[in-house]
């Protein structure tokens, strides 16, 4: 279920194995602010709080002769030890977070083999999805459109790319969870693109522009407004309910508005799912 820099804790080669009542999900915590004025009953709400680091425990049997247990035992202990950078966890359906040792036990032998109690601490809080890239269908619509490549999150998006291909005036973007928008205020002429890098709150106009590629600073004509813009760009925000089908999504939803536009425009969105 789990792998630390690709490494399986469950071995094909059955050498150690995660405990079968292993930890399946981390716990989740919430930043909770509590604000109350005299003379008023209760507390004034206060919405958009993040989450608290968070940590998941892992019990491993570890088999095989006194001597191999000892020497998989300081594999195991060596692996999920290592402090000199993040540990990548990646667990079933592809998410991944970067980890670090919390607390590693001595092995405890139980009959024929030994049992490792690992901790590790996650301090983003959330896991991570696969990096994604999604195209809005219909640019030169203000409809409201589902980001169904960013489906199954359940935590906002801070870090996402978006490249605007010209020409546009005044491009909006906005985060129909939410109603936070990220605006540029000038224009991206026919022929040109622009890339807004929310997560470094930083932009690039020019003619040859992809993801991370060189540019002109257009950071200058980035505006953003809406819960927590002073601290976030922009929150592509997961918004579950269920689909016409009666499936259930929590897929973001975002409206694209420019003036100026023909066919040739485009809107692009590059993120990675958040989930808690």
């Amino acid at each position: 279920m789990y792998t630390i820099d690709g490494v399986p804790l469950s071995d094909p080669l059955h050498r150690w194995r995660l405990h079968r009542e292993a930890q399946r999900r981390t716990p989740v915590a919430f930043r909770s602010v509590d604000v109350n004025v005299p003379g008023v009953d209760g507390n004034i709400p206060i919405y958009g709080e993040n989450v608290e680091a968070t940590a998941l425990a892992l019990d491993l049997n570890v088999y095989g002769s006194p001597a191999q247990i000892e020497e998989r035992v300081n594999f195991l202990r060596s692996l999920l030890g290592r402090t000199s950078g993040p540990l990548t966890v990646e667990k079933r359906g592809g998410l991944a977070a970067e980890a670090k040792p919390a607390s590693i036990s001595d092995p405890i032998m139980v009959e024929n083999f030994a049992r490792l109690a690992v901790t590790l601490s996650i301090p983003a809080g959330v896991w991570r999805g696969a990096l994604a890239t999604w195209t809005h269908p219909a640019p030169d619509s203000a409809d409201t459109q589902a980001v169904s490549t960013l489906e199954g999150a359940s935590r906002p998006i801070t870090d996402a790319l978006i490249l605007i291909t010209g020409p546009a005036t005044t491009p909006t973007v906005t985060d129909t969870a939410t109603g936070s928008t990220v605006r540029y205020t000038g224009t991206v002429p026919a022929g040109q693109k622009l890339l807004i890098d929310t997560a470094g709150w930083r932009a690039g106009l020019g003619s040859s522009m992809s993801w991370g590629s060189s540019s002109t600073n257009a950071t200058s004509g980035i505006t953003a407004t809406g819960p927590r813009s002073d601290t976030t760009l922009f929150p592509l925000t997961p918004k579950p309910g269920l689909t016409a089908d009666g499936d259930p999504t929590t897929a973001p939803a975002i409206a694209f508005a420019a003036t100026g536009t023909t066919e040739a425009t485009a809107l692009q969105i590059r993120a990675r799912t958040s989930h808690i």
